[in-house]
């Protein structure tokens, strides 16, 4: 959880010049409060000691993360953005793995 409250925000403000320019100029917008969450949950879907890619000596190397990031609508100098969707897979293989003892 957290609040956050700041005090000279600076915004953006566009304005279309025509089909080819956009304006856009930083205006000072004066105070912004801001109240929300994060959660961050880790899901494991096999055992390691007994998934399939264990077996072949192949796993141990081989990593995969998937994000999911969402930003509520909130308001700006002009209105408001709107809400925000960004999915993120990720695979990851390591070529050589050394190990300190």
């Amino acid at each position: 959880m957290y609040r956050q409250q700041i005090t000279n925000i600076v915004n953006r403000v566009n304005s279309v010049y025509n089909d080819t320019i956009l304006n856009r100029i930083y205006t000072n917008a004066g105070k912004v409060r801001l109240m929300g969450s994060e959660v961050e949950v880790t899901i494991s879907l096999v055992k390691k000691q007994k998934s399939l890619w264990v077996e072949t000596l192949f796993s141990s190397t081989l990593s995969t993360q998937f994000n999911l990031t969402y930003l509520l609508a909130r308001n700006t100098a002009q209105g408001e953005d709107s809400r925000f969707y960004q999915p993120n897979f990720s695979v990851k293989k390591s070529l050589i793995q050394f190990a300190i003892e």
